[in-house]
């Protein structure tokens, strides 16, 4: 039995700083070779609200204020379409806020969601509403699925004439947490000009950033979408997650999107294991 129980502690002291890695990836470096030109655009925008309710592991009602968006009609973007909200969701008696924005990618077709605040996670839009999957809830780091079913909506719509600012970068950086490793990426900045629109609550900026990535463990996309005070996006794997800018530094925080790890999975199994038999050596 003193062997079992010393192979079980020698588990603990190897897997122990697997179980114990973050869920977050911080990434820091800097921007090289930026080219900017500027094109004017033909685009309708949309503003309104929303309500729906959340099935699944988040469940609850779902209501939506402040919603923004902006379709590009013509021009080197035309079909791209981004835009962000706030947020409010009851679950279980408990209120959670944030925001969350979108990007609609016409070569795939898909609308591209992140969810930032009290609730991070990021999906799919659908023609009901949108499927995800989450990172955190609260301040504690979570996965699991849930859908958003919209249920009633009131938008305003209206196409007008505005100046796109485009610029590119090579960006070259470093990640530690989740992922510790060099990263390189490639970023496209799409800022429209919106000084002559009057409408509430738009910010004093707005801005689409598409990124193409490669790190150690293999390419990816993601994207952002910059509020005004916060940006906030997503990330397809290898680094699978909720992108999120920190106010007043030079860097960007990754949630990652991260089931139970298998090393979790492994050590409880070799418990399970070494019980079942000190069970049997106590029963002889």
């Amino acid at each position: 039995m003193k062997k079992n129980f010393l192979v079980l502690l020698i588990l603990i002291i190897v897997l122990l700083p697997f179980l114990a890695v973050a869920h977050t990836t911080y990434i820091t470096g800097e921007d090289v070779d930026i080219v900017s030109w500027q094109e004017s655009v033909n685009v309708t925008i949309e503003e309104g609200s929303a309500s729906g309710e959340g099935s699944g592991d988040i469940n609850g009602t779902v209501s939506i204020d402040n919603y923004f968006s902006l379709s590009v009609n013509s021009g080197t973007f035309a079909g791209f379409e981004f835009g962000f909200n706030d947020w409010e969701a009851s679950v279980n008696g408990d209120t959670y806020t944030g925001i969350s924005t979108w990007f609609y990618d016409p070569e795939s077709h898909k609308t591209h969601i992140a969810i930032g605040g009290d609730i991070a996670a990021i999906g799919y839009g659908t023609e009901e509403g949108g499927e995800f999957v989450l990172a955190r809830i609260g301040d504690t780091q979570c996965y699991g699925h849930f859908t958003y079913k919209e249920t009633s909506s009131s938008f305003t719509s209206y196409n007008t004439d505005i100046v796109l600012n485009v610029e590119t970068e090579l960006f070259y950086g470093h990640g530690t947490g989740y992922y510790n490793g060099g990263i390189a990426a490639y970023l496209l900045y799409i800022k429209p000009n919106l000084s002559n629109i009057s409408i509430d609550g738009l910010p004093d900026e707005l801005k689409l950033i598409l990124v193409t990535y490669i790190c150690d463990l293999g390419d990816g996309k993601a994207f952002e979408v910059w509020t005004g005070n916060q940006g906030l996006g997503g990330v397809s794997p290898p680094l699978h997650g909720v992108l999120v800018d920190i106010l007043g530094d030079e860097g960007v925080i990754i949630e990652h999107v991260v089931p139970l790890p298998s090393t979790l999975l492994l050590l409880s199994s070799a418990l399970l294991g070494l019980i079942g038999i000190r069970r049997r050596v106590f029963n002889k």
